[in-house]
């Protein structure tokens, strides 16, 4: 709220939490690309995975056809998401607690960390402890050239589909340090995944085969 120009069009300048920028179109039939303002930092769009990264406030032009939600992810910021769920085709709260669990991170390239949180439950039923809530805190080793994911569990009390973790994504991966060369990943000390960077997208990902709820894990460790 303290940043230059925070007030100027309002309405086309949403955030939704502390991590996520939606820069919407709200005129019908309008110009296909718009510049939106955006903080210093890298932000990074949630569905196609491209970054704006600038030193200062100032305007990015982005594309504005119904084709293209504008949602980005802000630097220092993980989040929980469900990836399947688009491609198969989820539609009602039942189904999408059936999908796993993914996080995306953007890992702060000055304090070289990340942090979020996880909340979930049934969705169903009232029960004050039937819960489940765990945040996350991400920090990169540039001299040893590893990355420390820790789950802090703050309450235990629900477990699902969409609880068990099956992807891990690492976007903007080459403006942090040896990020896109970080690819082995290890669940509390277990057997190593192999991860892939994709250039064209600057991002690292990991698909977990065997996915660990995050309700037991503790660490992940990536590593060269």
């Amino acid at each position: 709220p303290d940043e230059p120009r925070a007030y100027d069009d309002i309405e086309r300048h949403i955030m939704i939490g502390s991590a996520i920028k939606l820069s919407p179109m709200l005129n019908q039939g309008g110009a296909t690309s718009q510049p939106f303002m955006f903080p210093a930092g890298t932000w990074c769009n949630i569905l196609d995975y491209q970054c704006v990264s600038n030193t200062k406030y100032s305007d990015v032009t982005l594309d504005t056809t119904p084709q293209h939600l504008n949602l980005h992810l802000r630097m220092g910021s993980i989040i929980p998401l469900q990836r399947t769920a688009e491609t198969n085709n989820v539609n009602t709260t039942v189904d999408l607690a059936a999908e796993p669990l993914g996080l995306m991170i953007n890992i702060d390239s000055a304090t070289l960390s990340a942090t979020g949180d996880f909340y979930a439950d049934d969705g169903i039923t009232y029960n004050p402890d039937k819960f489940t809530q765990v945040n996350f805190s991400l920090t990169y080793f540039d001299k040893d050239r590893h990355i420390q994911l820790d789950f802090i569990k703050s309450q235990v009390g629900y477990t699902g589909s969409d609880t068990k973790l099956a992807l891990i994504e690492i976007v903007g991966a080459s403006k942090v340090g040896y990020v896109t060369t970080c690819l082995n990943l290890a669940v509390d000390g277990g057997t190593i995944v192999k991860g892939t960077y994709n250039k064209a997208k600057d991002l690292v990902s990991f698909t977990l085969p065997d996915a660990a709820d995050i309700t037991v894990i503790n660490q992940i460790l990536i590593t060269q």
